[in-house]
């Protein structure tokens, strides 16, 4: 097989990593029965070939690409042993790659929940869960697996710094995806959620992966979405020194005297301290740090 590494190569003159995205969970072109309900989406088996086939579509990637980070989505069709030497080969092509967490291995638990009746029961589990608590989705966090270099929490965060790196994933508006009958009333605000959520994953060792989904046709970026990436942008101009080269620092956020919330980095030039919001007043004392 040749190699193609011209994307990579192209990110890195650009001064970017090169990261693939991969959905090992979900081929619905290898599922025997319509999906359903969302025990179907998560727990339908798949024809006995998926493993094999999904495996050599990501050797592929790790060959033509060398890709500085292989994102796997929902979990993975293959054994952990299988896993394990992917994991191995990948290294040794990429020494200093990256992987994700969500790569949880098919397992004797994951094959009862194929069983319909147990997919009924989790359906209806689920159902009760939801009806409680409607946000309940919006904070999953992947379960532990053998083997990640960090963790992608999903449209949530940690409440305390991290030892080890890490990212929050989500998306601008109601998915990941490009919604044409979404309008800017269904995207998230950069300054009460976008903005917020990227500094405190900054503060606890963590970083933001936020999702563009282009449109159709000529592919252009939704005016909804670009105005909050120049937000982004225009924020990080100014102040990027608070966020670029930076570690935690020992005490990773605090209160205002009059009630602003406030992150801390640290980096060889001092602390960094960024508010969330609007400071109340011309002065923001900060106090017990």
């Amino acid at each position: 097989m040749a190699s193609t590494v011209a994307p990579s190569r192209a990110a890195g003159r650009q001064g970017l990593r090169f990261g693939v995205y991969y959905s090992g969970g979900v081929d619905w072109t290898f599922q025997t029965k319509v999906v359903r309900t969302l025990g179907d989406y998560s727990y339908l088996p798949y024809g006995s070939d998926y493993g094999d086939y999904a495996e050599a579509q990501v050797r592929e990637l790790i060959v033509r690409y060398r890709p500085d980070i292989l994102w796997n989505d929902i979990s993975w069709p293959t054994g952990q042993a299988r896993l394990n030497a992917l994991f191995a080969d990948y290294y040794n092509t990429v020494p200093d790659g990256v992987v994700n967490d969500r790569w949880q291995t098919d397992s004797l638990a994951k094959k009862a929940m194929g069983l319909r009746p147990m997919r009924a029961t989790f359906d209806a589990f689920m159902k009760a869960v939801i009806s409680r608590k409607p946000d309940f989705v919006d904070s999953v966090k992947p379960p532990k697996i053998p083997h990640a270099d960090y963790t992608t929490p999903e449209y949530t965060q940690y409440e305390a710094t991290q030892a080890k790196q890490w990212e929050t994933t989500r998306g601008m508006g109601t998915s990941y995806g490009y919604n044409r009958a979404e309008t800017e009333r269904g995207y998230a605000s950069f300054e009460r959620t976008l903005f917020p959520s990227f500094v405190d994953a900054v503060a606890k060792n963590g970083n933001l992966l936020i999702n563009v989904g282009p449109a159709g046709g000529q592919g252009t970026i939704p005016i909804e979405q670009r105005r909050r990436l120049d937000a982004f942008g225009r924020w990080l101009s100014a102040n990027g020194d608070a966020v670029y080269r930076t570690r935690p620092h020992h005490v990773s956020q605090a209160r205002a005297a009059r009630g602003e919330e406030v992150r801390f980095t640290r980096s060889t030039a001092g602390i960094g301290l960024v508010i969330l919001g609007r400071p109340k007043g011309t002065k923001v004392v900060i106090k017990d740090v």
